[in-house]
Formats: C-alpha cells, structure tokens, sequence
C-alpha cells in the first residue's frame, strides 16, 4: 500500500506547530509539552525548530544509542531523548559580536 506523504514548507510547519501548542488542553502549558522532530523532513524540522524557539516551548530528538560502521543508527541498540536548547539574542543589523572575525575592527 503507498501512503502519499504531503511535504510542507517550514513555515506551514511552523504555523501547525503554533497552532497545536495554542490549542492545549485545559490545564496544560506548553512546557508540559516537548516537540520531537526525530526523523522529520528538513523542512518539518526547520519548522518545527522555529516555532520551538520560544524559550516555553522544549524540543528534542531521539539519538540512537550506537551507531553501525555505515554511519547509521543501530536500532538494536534504542535511543535516548536529547533536550535541544535554542538560545539566541536580537542585535542591530551589522553589529558584530566580540571575539568574531571583523569585530575589532568596529
């Protein structure tokens, strides 16, 4: 049987993901909630990963125990949640941070 898989872009991703944390039910928050992107296309994990950079909203993976020689995950071996913490700050267009490339120079 094939099942026709709809590909969204990150941002209707993002718009999806805003929607189902906004619309919890009585009595959750959405820290009561995680967002797992754990095998996702790039463009559901990019929009998931930009509705989750609020700092109440938690994301996270599934990284496999042990990988094989291939590089690929060895599902024998499970896997364990990995919180992701998005941590960023808002500068003026052009300001450089100090100790980047260019930065003694303003």
């Amino acid at each position: 049987m094939y099942t026709k898989h709809l590909a969204l872009p990150p941002d209707e991703v993002h718009k999806q993901v805003d929607k189902i944390l906004q619309s919890l039910p009585e009595g959750w928050s959405e820290t009561d909630v995680i967002a797992d992107y754990t095998g996702g296309t790039k463009s559901m994990t990019a929009g998931t990963v930009l509705a989750c950079a609020s700092p109440d909203r938690r994301l996270q993976f599934m990284k496999p125990g042990k990988y094989r020689e291939d590089g690929t995950a060895d599902h024998q071996a499970g896997s364990n949640p990995y919180l992701v913490d998005i941590r960023y700050s808002v500068r003026p267009k052009g300001a450089r941070l100090k100790g980047w490339p260019g930065a003694a120079s303003m």
